[in-house]
This record gives C-alpha cells, structure tokens and sequence, in this order.
C-alpha cells in the first residue's frame, strides 16, 4: 500500500506564467554587449533586405526604360 502520489498536472496559466518568466529572464540576464549585438544583427539584415528591394526596383524600372527606348528606336526605324 505504499501508493506515489503523482506530482499536479500543472494548468495553462501556470505554464505561461513559467515560459514568461524564463523568457524575460533570458533578456534581462543580457549584457550591454550582447544587446548591442543583438541590435547590429537586426540592423544589418533590415539593410541586406532594404538594399535588395531598391536595387531590384531600379533595374525593373531601368528595363522599363530600355524596352520603351528600344520600341521607340524600332519603330522610328520603320
């Protein structure tokens, strides 16, 4: 008769409260170098991503340009 008595099943708001709380302690345990780097990180992949789209929409726009330029040559031509 020597039954365990097995552990509480814990509920949804106790485990969201644990997560948080493991998550804000992984942040606030950062140091001023490693926000830093954090922040760089982020700043440097927005740049890649922002410098990306511009340079497509110009070349899209420059063969635009091309192709009206050459329609324009091809019918003078005519």
């Amino acid at each position: 008769m020597n039954k365990k008595k097995e552990p509480p099943m814990p509920d949804k708001a106790s485990a969201a409260i644990t997560y948080t709380a493991a998550g804000s302690t992984v942040i606030l345990g950062m140091t001023a170098n490693e926000f830093a780097a954090l922040g760089g990180l982020a700043i440097a992949g927005l740049a890649f991503v922002t410098n990306a789209v511009i340079t497509w929409w110009y070349k899209r726009e420059h063969l635009k340009i091309a192709r009206a330029r050459a329609q324009l040559e091809d019918d003078s031509d005519e």
